[in-house]
């Protein structure tokens, strides 16, 4: 009977430490298992650039890996494009390039960049544009958290010329994976509020120099916005899970 007991009580302590493993590996799959998330998003325009290459925008930036959604107003001779863009003030970073309209001159168009900025707070990002001839710039931005990559999947872009047209849409669709997020940029010369049948825009700055919104979807489509027609307008878009 003793050995029995004791038999029984050796099985008990071997069993313990297992389950208290599987335990611990259940708590730390559910800790890992959160999918991406998009918060933080604010937008700012400053209208005052004054024909140059470069325009400073002002706004309040998160701590960690941001999405800038930038507009640009165009006004030299001929077609630009963004060609970069860096944050400074709060903290220095350079942002890559995800998607750019070729915006005609006197037009208005839009890009993608992303970045990790470092730490937060009031920051100023800098634009810059392949040609002289900023009047308008601004900027939206959102932080991305919890991705499996901070590198964007195929995204897409387009820039509509002041056409009799209310809805702009971007010139292909995009894939957006189970639990990520695909951002816009958008952007026109109205002052008019955009709008969209399957975008959420998140944050916008209405001016009719050159607006600025970010927006985003959780589905694989071709991303639309509108507003007031005939108006120049931009949408570059990319994709991140």
């Amino acid at each position: 009977m003793k050995l029995a007991k004791l038999l029984v009580l050796l099985c008990v302590l071997a069993i313990v430490p297992i389950a208290a493993q599987g335990a611990a590996g259940i708590l730390l799959l559910a800790k890992s298992a959160g999918g991406p998330t998009f918060t933080n998003q604010l937008s700012a325009v400053n209208s005052s650039c004054g024909f140059a290459a470069t325009c400073p925008v002002t706004l309040t930036v998160a701590t960690g890996f941001n999405v800038f959604a930038i507009s640009v107003n165009n006004q030299s001779a001929g077609s630009v494009t963004v060609s970069g863009a860096a944050v400074s003030g709060c903290s220095t970073a350079t942002l890559t390039q995800a998607q750019t309209n070729t915006i005609p001159s006197s037009g208005v168009g839009v890009a993608l960049f992303y970045g990790t900025v470092p730490t937060g707070g009031s920051c100023t990002v800098t634009v810059t544009v392949t040609v002289a001839g900023i009047q308008a710039a601004g900027v939206a931005v959102g932080l991305l958290s919890n991705l499996s990559s901070t590198t964007p999947g195929t995204g897409c872009q387009a820039q509509s010329p002041a056409i009799a047209t209310s809805i702009y849409s971007c010139g292909s669709s995009i894939t957006v994976n189970a639990g990520g997020y695909g951002v816009c940029a958008i952007g026109y010369n109205s002052a008019t509020t955009m709008t969209s049948t399957n975008l959420t825009i998140e944050s916008q700055t209405p001016l009719a120099l050159s607006s600025i919104g970010i927006a985003d979807t959780g589905v694989t489509e071709t991303p639309v916005f509108s507003g007031s027609p005939n108006q120049q307008a931009g949408i570059a878009c990319a994709p991140w899970s």
